[in-house]
């Protein structure tokens, strides 16, 4: 009837038609996928009984009929979220309060209506995954229906956390403690190149530690180098003090000559005085001697001979 028109999406609504996936399993920045952008202005939000479902997470039977009454619902986005049924109720705050049981049977049937959905995100980036995870759902609880559908979304980065998948679910919501471990070990199972370098130092501190081991290896060169300085002044200083003893010893030896030099030559004057001495004696001897033992001339002894 006339309300059931209404209900439908006119075929000129934006996004009509299912958002486009790239590669890494987030959307591209196509205007196909961001319709509820165009115009600058915020777009008046329309009632869609498909969405308001998933958003009560009803029972899939009233998923079907809802689908039913209006099949292009499936692949409309929410003018004001951009999000699709799937992951309007990832982000329902109804889904978090269900049992695994209940929340896996209405993503599992929003999913068979449109796996596609899966990749899809919303207007602020996020993927039907990462909503779920935020909702505090378990592996058991659908998570592991979203990863069948989009495998690769495991390894996509949420755009409001910049986390993967597995640390969203161990960091909880607003960093509460995680509430299931096993979401965190499937998780970790399906992707664990993800958690590859993890343990490893940040970037930023692999080069603090990298220009402290330069400058610890700089420093050390340059202790060794002192150290080799000091060694050889240490020698200089010790071969000095032996040269030092060496002149003062060599010194006392000038000293020990010089006086005995000055010695020798006080000895020396002593015994020059004293030859002279000896020679002046020597001479007045010779002098007196020759006065008293003068020989008689030749002639005389001579004539004495003759008259005798």
């Amino acid at each position: 009837g006339d309300d059931d028109d209404r209900l439908r999406a006119s075929p000129d609504e934006p996004q009509s038609r299912p958002p486009e996936a790239i590669g890494d399993g987030s959307v591209s920045s196509s205007p196909r996928n961001h319709g509820w952008r165009r115009g600058g202005r915020r777009p008046r939000r329309r009632f869609r009984p498909l969405h308001v479902a998933s958003e009560l997470c009803c029972p899939p039977e009233v998923l079907r009929y809802a689908h039913s009454r209006d099949v292009a619902q499936i692949h409309v986005r929410d003018e004001r979220t951009g999000r699709a049924p799937l992951s309007v109720a990832a982000a329902s705050t109804v889904i978090s309060g269900k049992s695994d049981g209940e929340s896996r049977s209405v993503l599992e049937e929003l999913l068979a209506l449109n796996p596609a959905a899966a990749s899809a995100a919303d207007a602020e980036g996020r993927l039907p995954l990462h909503l779920a995870l935020d909702s505090l759902l378990t592996w058991e609880g659908g998570v592991d229906s979203i990863l069948t559908a989009a495998p690769r979304v495991l390894r996509t980065r949420d755009v409001t956390t910049h986390l993967y998948p597995f640390m969203a679910a161990a960091v909880g919501v607003a960093g509460d403690v995680c509430v299931d471990v096993n979401t965190i070990y499937m998780l970790l199972r399906n992707g664990p190149e993800l958690a590859a370098g993890m343990a490893d130092d940040p970037p930023w501190l692999r080069v603090e530690r990298k220009f402290e081991a330069q400058l610890q290896t700089e420093r050390k060169a340059h202790t060794k180098e002192v150290d080799g300085l000091k060694s050889q002044l240490a020698a200089i200083a010790l071969e000095r003090d032996e040269m030092e003893k060496e002149l003062r010893k060599e010194g006392g030896q000038a000293r020990e000559l010089i006086d005995e030099n000055a010695a020798l030559r006080a000895e020396l004057e002593r015994l020059k005085d004293e030859m002279g001495v000896l020679a002046r004696i020597g001479e007045e001897m010779r002098n007196e001697g020759n006065i008293l033992e003068s020989p008689i001339p030749c002639h005389k002894r001579q004539r004495e001979s003759t008259t005798e």
